[in-house]
């Protein structure tokens, strides 16, 4: 998800630190139960919490197989953020 704290794709800024987060993914391309699994600093709080928000409202591409959505993928990710 697009934060105002969180670099774009193509930003050479230098990163504060990250948040490594996890969740189920529905055949419906929805994120539900997000979850943080690992961070750089336990200082973050205030973006840990805008980080499962925006999960929690973004949608994503589901994984298909054999032609059909599958429910409930497990997906992890790390976000970098900047300040």
């Amino acid at each position: 998800p697009d934060t105002p704290y969180l670099p774009q794709r193509d930003s050479r800024a230098h990163h504060a630190g990250y948040i490594d987060v996890e969740f189920d993914l529905t055949r419906f391309g929805m994120a539900v139960n997000p979850r943080i699994i690992a961070s750089s600093s336990d200082d973050d709080h205030r973006i840990r919490k805008e980080l499962l928000h925006e999960i929690r409202n973004c949608k994503f591409r589901p994984k298909f197989v054999a032609g059909s959505a599958v429910n409930d993928e497990t997906i992890r990710l790390r976000y970098y953020y900047h300040l």
